[in-house]
């Protein structure tokens, strides 16, 4: 039976999520389990390391996190091939387990001034790009993630659409392009199938806009002010 740190090694080498938080959750884990054999971790330890957590000041949705990062690794032992009939039980399902509770997420929606300041600041940009993307962002209600993997070949300037791909229908999900947006996208026009919001080192990479929006937000706030 492996020890956990030499398990969660194991874990993220097949680990194909995106979740770039993952591998510091697991680190936190295996401070408190590192040289303990898996099968030998209970439910108790669990819990106690997530009372510990929640001692530290994190949110229901945060310790929930890591409590699904730990059930994550010890599923991936007890379907392992080699350790499947070792009769082990994810200790984190059991019933003596701590469960903590997510605050509700909150809709925060922008006014009209709000939203002008925030295009003002997004237009003095140092990225070119980020008034379109947040132009769409607001006109279209499309999420950050769809728009930038948008391509050239998914607009369609004749019908004003941008096509995000196919439903659980396989139907084209369109979205309705305004004017300004209309005109904004022929500012940077191109007829390819690369990204609209290209990284400036590879046109097959979407733009990092942390930084631009991060500016951009600080300012629009200010300006409010």
């Amino acid at each position: 039976i492996p020890i956990f740190k030499k398990w969660c090694d194991a874990y993220m080498s097949q680990y194909l999520g995106r979740d770039a938080s993952t591998i510091g959750r697991l680190n936190w884990w295996c401070e408190r389990f590192g040289n303990i054999p898996v099968t030998k971790i209970d439910e108790f330890m669990v819990d106690d390391g997530l009372i510990a957590l929640s001692k530290k000041g994190l949110t229901g949705s945060t310790i929930n996190r890591y409590k699904s990062t730990l059930s994550s690794v010890f599923i991936y032992f007890i379907r392992h091939p080699k350790y499947k009939r070792a009769g082990f039980t994810n200790p984190v399902r059991k019933e003596s387990v701590s469960r903590f509770t997510e605050n509700p997420s909150k809709n925060r929606f922008l006014n009209q001034d709000e939203q002008q300041s925030l295009l003002v600041s997004c237009r003095a940009s140092h990225w070119d790009r980020l008034y379109l993307l947040v132009l769409m962002a607001l006109t279209t209600g499309a999420r950050k993630g769809e728009l930038l993997k948008l391509t050239w070949s998914d607009i369609d300037f004749k019908e004003r659409t941008a096509r995000l791909g196919l439903t659980k229908n396989d139907k084209p999900r369109l979205l309705p392009l305004t004017q300004p947006v209309i005109q904004e996208l022929m500012k940077f026009r191109k007829n390819s199938s690369y990204l609209i919001f290209p990284s400036t080192v590879r046109q097959t990479t979407s733009f990092d806009i942390k930084k631009a929006w991060g500016k951009a937000l600080r300012a629009s706030k200010e300006g409010h002010c």
